[in-house]
C-alpha cells in the first residue's frame, strides 16, 4: 500500500493516537522489521515510542501496567528470559543504519539501547570516528551530556 492510500484510509491521522501529524514532521511509514510489511502511518511520537519499545507487545503491556498502577511494580509480573536476550533478527546499529543517518541520531539510538558509554565504544558501535562522536556529544547539549568518561542521554 502506498502513502496516499494509507493517508486516506487513516483519514489523515496517526494509526495509534488518532492525531494529525505535527506541523514540522509528517507521518512515518511504519513497517514490521522482521517481514518488511507496511502497517500504517504514525506520527513522530508514536513511531519513536514504538521503536524504543522494540515493537515488543510485552514491553508495551509493561508500560501500560506501569502507567496504570502509578509506577509501582506489579507482584509476579517480571520480564521473561526471552525479552532479556538480544533479538536474533535485529541487526546491529552499525549495519542497520546507513551513513546518511545523522551522527546524532545514530548516537541517540546506540545510547538508548546500550546506556551510558565511552565515546570509543559508541564510535565502534555505530561505525563513526571517535573524534566526531566526542565533538557531537559536546555540541548537542540538548541531547547528550558528558559525565566523566561517558556520554549519556539528557
Amino acid at each position: 500500500m502506498d502513502y496516499k492510500t494509507l493517508f486516506v484510509l487513516q483519514k489523515g491521522v496517526c494509526a495509534i493516537c488518532k492525531e494529525p501529524p505535527g506541523i514540522r514532521k509528517g507521518f512515518a511509514v511504519d513497517h514490521d522489521h522482521l517481514t518488511g510489511e507496511i502497517r500504517g502511518l504514525l506520527c513522530h511520537r508514536c513511531n519513536l515510542a514504538l521503536g524504543l519499545s522494540l515493537d515488543s507487545p510485552e514491553i508495551l503491556r509493561a508500560m501500560i501496567d506501569y502507567v496504570t498502577f502509578g509506577g509501582r511494580s506489579i507482584p509476579g509480573e517480571e520480564f521473561s528470559d526471552e525479552r532479556k536476550q538480544k533479538n536474533p533478527h535485529k541487526k546491529s546499529l552499525k549495519t542497520s543504519l546507513s551513513k546518511k543517518t545523522s551522527l546524532s541520531k545514530r548516537m541517540f539510538l546506540f545510547l538508548s539501547e546500550n546506556g551510558p558509554s565511552c565515546p570509543k565504544d559508541i564510535a565502534r558501535g555505530i561505525g563513526a570516528k571517535h573524534k566526531y562522536v566526542t565533538h557531537e556529544a559536546k555540541r548537542a547539549t540538548k541531547k547528550f551530556v558528558l559525565e566523566g568518561e561517558k556520554v549519556c542521554l539528557v
